[in-house]
């Protein structure tokens, strides 16, 4: 819970829910499960492992409807005591110990009875067998609108009993709220504490360390990534918001279950996520590389680029103009220009403004996901390619950053817990590659019911005007019949253009999701419009977000978010009708406006100055029937909902049963993406839950993707058709066809994750043993880190030794080098007896750290830095400059292995293995790096030590 809702909890009086509620069974039956046997998904059957877990699910369902009656007759008092006890039974398990059957049973019973008394939300044996396969640590693929949310709280449930922690993470902040708050409950109901992370928290306070403290805590993808990117960078053990269950920075939470999993892991998984400091960037030399981009060097002549592969290539000829055009070459290490170069092509070439990114209105360069359609805020791009999109936008040139720590969602989610789970709506074309990098096994789950929605083959055009001429006319169509159509695009540049195309060809105006600020502000009420009837919503991309369009609209969600618009001070006219259709307004008494009026001076008299930060928590606590309250600003707000509810819900009705006669939700594509999933997560946004729907794709051989990936072969299939630019071609050899091209830039995508994440192994390994290296020095005790600081002091001698190794030469007396240069770092060489030496002849540090000598000038350094640094223990000093060096060094590490990692690309000529190039030399600047901490945190304790 925020800090604003838990205070309109406070001062409104209200409690978690309402008491017992009157019980029902669900209408429908489901499916039964041994129907997913013979199911296919893709095409493919399914695993081995699939079918082993649904197997065992059957059983499991089995032995939890059971147990319903059982846990049907107990009292509210007694479902929490089982919840005790079977806290009590799963902490004497093993870590890697799957919980009996008996057990997990019981545990799912439990889950089940309570989200029904709390949410008055029965989970379907579909859901009950979904929850199985993600409690294996299996990734559940639950068609969309199937409730993966009720789906995934008794396998949370379970995991969390286990007191170590259970993660459930969402792709964004407004999902992880809205787990929070609702089946939170659940959880709280059951005496578990459940914590939530946000971005508008503080980083590293008190409201991120209780949250992550809890039983179950709900956070997006980004902010658990960041939070564990800084907690790499404390200096003091206060510092860390992750919980200190060891003094390892692996297995901080047993249980991690990933929404949206495919988005996460597949999607976002070549994007690393970076915390970095800001240096003032060299404007002009970005703007001289952006001339030279525009003006001087053109593709094919000077420079080739790899659509495919995003990458921009200069040959000879692009050399020998650009060093022509600057006068200077492009690799001087003094002054390089190469760097710039490649910046500002890349941005020239490879970014579309309003596709790939988009400028706000404080002149701010904002990146656009490709999947979800949404701003990745807070998200830049790095090597110098956010200034080279500023410098091409003309823009001023924002600072460049340098990384201080990162890491990849693949290693991110490979190293925090212990169990990894997920659940998506689409995951079965990614299968192998989520076995392979996360061992998690895809389970497809069988619909609760049949899915009714007819997907019509692609209409295929030669040219895109016509396709896009075609698609607008059959929005228009499907619309002048009443049917509500939702329209799927790739980009916010691809939206405008078909609004406007619907504007001017047909005079149809519409209802725009994007990832425009205006737009994206609006999402609650567009969503809430888009089944009804006439509603024309054109959206760039829908994966992920967490929408549910229903036919006909929804009166609680119009009546919640009219009400919070007016109490914000707006009219709220736009949520009582669908845009374009003026007879589609719904009507609001006066006595209901009269309630509104009177639930909007409460909420200024409850929440005052903080009446925007607050409304939107204040109207969904009174919308949430299960909360109780005496307050007047609650109980005002509530009378107004209801009242509106009251008043649309009659018209809503009539319209869901014409939208159903008209055959439910049309969804339109306008391309095809490079990810099958998001095609299906597009079409999976008609026809939930048995309702009914169709989609239709659009497409034209001139398409970007086709293009780009041997799309002349689909263009010559076309030619053999003989038909004119307006005509489609349905033909099951072309679907094919395009459909073989998409599972090709498929395969791509996934051949450069794999690359990426076989190059990010090697710094993963390095980034594990740094930061468990840097985490035992963090909680170290006085003692740990007087013994730490010796052992580094053996290290530095050791070093020196193999510096005097090198360096020696024929008549050196390498005796005295050695005790000249101890002399010369450390004030005095020490005595080294012949243990000792033996140790230091071997590299032995852990020996040579007990010899006598050794253990001497430590302890004699510790004593005089706390003469010289009274105010503080030396053993705490020490860990303070470790720290210190051992994050800039890594900081410059990080920069190192990125230039090596370039540099090994462009060895390919030389018939080397770049992989085996980069494994080998990023071990050597590992090596050499710790070796550099370690002799430069000494040489900073000797220094304070002589004051």
């Amino acid at each position: 819970m925020t800090q604003m809702r838990a205070a309109i909890v406070l001062l409104a009086g209200a409690t978690a829910f309402r008491g017992p509620i009157m019980r029902r069974r669900p209408l429908v039956a489901p499916r039964q499960a041994a129907a997913i046997f013979e199911q296919k998904k893709g095409g493919a059957a399914l695993s081995p492992e699939a079918k082993d877990i649904l197997k065992k699910g059957e059983a499991h369902l089995k032995r939890v409807n059971d147990l319903e009656a059982t846990y049907d007759a107990k009292s509210d008092a007694e479902l929490r005591g089982e919840a005790t006890a079977l806290r009590e039974a799963l902490q004497q398990l093993e870590k890697d110990e799957d919980a009996p059957a008996d057990v997990q049973a019981r545990a799912f019973a439990l889950a089940r009875e309570a989200a029904w008394r709390v949410l008055q939300l029965r989970a379907y044996d579909v859901q009950i067998l979904g929850g199985h396969a993600m409690s294996t640590g299996a990734l559940a693929e639950m068609a969309t609108g199937e409730g993966k949310t009720l789906a995934a709280v008794a396998p949370t449930l379970l995991g969390a009993l286990r007191g170590k922690g259970a993660l459930v993470v969402t792709a964004n902040d407004y999902l992880a709220r809205r787990d929070a708050d609702s089946v939170g409950l659940v959880f709280r109901f059951l005496g578990l504490s459940v914590g939530l992370v946000e971005a508008t928290m503080t980083p590293a306070s008190e409201e991120r360390r209780e949250a992550y403290a809890c039983d179950v805590t709900y956070v997006s993808n980004a902010e658990i990534g960041f939070d564990y990117l800084r907690d790499q960078l404390a200096l003091d053990e206060t510092d860390l918001v992750l919980p200190r269950r060891s003094g390892e920075i692996e297995d901080l939470f047993w249980w991690c279950l990933v929404d949206e999993a495919d988005s996460i892991l597949i999607d976002e998984a070549r994007t690393p996520l970076i915390i970095s400091e800001t240096t003032e960037a060299p404007a002009a030399k970005y703007e001289v590389a952006r001339d030279l981009a525009e003006g001087v060097l053109s593709e094919g002549l000077h420079y080739d680029v790899d659509r495919k592969g995003r990458a921009v290539t200069l040959n000879e000829n692009g050399y020998a103009e650009a060093e022509g055009a600057l006068g200077r070459p492009l690799f001087d290490a003094k002054d390089p220009w190469a760097p710039f170069l490649l910046s500002a092509l890349r941005a020239k070439e490879l970014l579309e403004k309003d596709r790939d990114y988009l400028i706000d209105e404080a002149q701010q360069v904002k990146l656009v996901d490709a999947f979800s359609g949404r701003v990745l805020e807070g998200r830049r791009y790095a090597d110098g390619l956010q200034q080279a999109v500023e410098a091409k936008e003309r823009l001023p040139c924002s600072n460049q950053t340098r990384p201080s720590a990162q890491v990849t969602f693949q290693s991110l989610f490979r190293t925090v817990p212990t169990r990894l789970a997920g659940m998506t709506g689409t995951a079965a074309s990614d299968a192998k590659e989520l076995n392979d990098v996360y061992s998690l096994v895809v389970v497809p789950i069988p619909t609760a019911l049949p899915v009714a929605r007819k997907d019509y083959d692609d209409a295929v055009y030669q040219t895109i005007d016509a396709k896009n001429r075609a698609a607008a006319a059959e929005v228009a169509r499907q619309h002048k019949e009443g049917r509500p159509v939702l329209v799927g695009t790739t980009s916010v540049e691809a939206s405008d253009a078909f609004v406007e195309r619907l504007r001017n060809d047909y005079g149809l105006d519409c209802e725009v999701l994007s990832a425009r600020p205006d737009v994206a502000k609006r999402e609650g009420a567009v969503v809430a419009q888009a089944g009804r009837l006439g509603a024309v919503t054109v959206a760039t991309n829908m994966a992920g977000r967490g929408t549910d369009i229903k036919l006909g609209g929804s009166a609680s969600d119009v009546a919640r978010l009219y009400v919070e618009e007016r109490l914000r001070g707006g009219d709220g006219a736009d949520l009582l009708g669908v845009r374009g259709r003026e007879e589609s307004l719904l009507e609001i008494s006066s006595a209901t406006h009269d309630l509104v009026e009177a639930a909007s001076k409460a909420a200024v008299d409850l929440l005052g100055d903080d009446l925007d930060e607050g409304v939107a928590d204040l109207v969904a606590l009174a919308a949430d029937g299960r909360a109780v309250s005496k307050a007047p600003a609650v109980l005002a707000a509530r009378k107004a909902v209801d009242a509106v509810a009251s008043d649309v819900n009659q018209v809503l009705k009539e319209e869901k049963q014409k939208v159903e006669a008209l055959g439910g939700l049309y969804v339109v594509g306008t391309e095809r993406h490079e990810s099958v999933r998001v095609d299906d997560q597009l079409r999976g946004r008609s026809g939930r839950q048995g309702d009914a729907g169709a989609s239709r794709f659009f497409v034209s051989v001139k398409d970007p993707m086709f293009v780009n990936f041997g799309g002349e072969r689909i263009a010559d299939m076309m030619k053999t058709f003989r038909v004119g630019d307006d005509l489609p071609v349905e033909a099951k050899t072309v679907t094919d066809a395009l459909s073989k091209i998409q599972r090709k830039v498929e395969d791509f995508n996934a051949e450069q994750r794999t690359n990426v994440l076989k190059f990010d192994d090697v710094q993963d390994g390095q980034r594990r043993a740094l930061y468990a290296t840097r985490r035992r020095l963090l909680l170290a005790d006085g003692d740990e880190a007087s013994q730490t600081f010796t052992r580094w002091v053996a290290d530095a001698i050791i070093a020196t030794a193999r510096s005097v190794d090198r360096d020696v030469k024929s008549g050196d007396d390498p005796d005295a080098m050695l005790s000249a240069r101890l002399g010369q770092f450390f004030g005095k060489a020490p005595a080294l007896d012949a243990g000792a030496r033996t140790a230091l002849k071997n590299s032995d540090a852990t020996a040579l750290a007990e010899a006598p000598a050794v253990a001497a000038l430590a302890g004699d350094i510790l004593e005089r830095v706390g003469v010289a640094r009274p105010m503080r223990p030396a053993a705490e000093s020490f860990t303070k400059v470790a720290l210190l060096r051992l994050d800039a060094l890594w900081a410059e590490h990080l920069l190192n292995m990125n230039y090596l990692k370039e540099n090994v690309q462009l060895r390919t000529l030389q018939q080397t293995d770049p992989f085996q190039e980069y494994q080998r030399e990023g071990y050597d600047l590992f090596q050499a790096l710790q070796t550099r901490v370690r002799a430069d945190a000494v040489y900073s304790m000797v220094s304070m030590a002589r004051g």
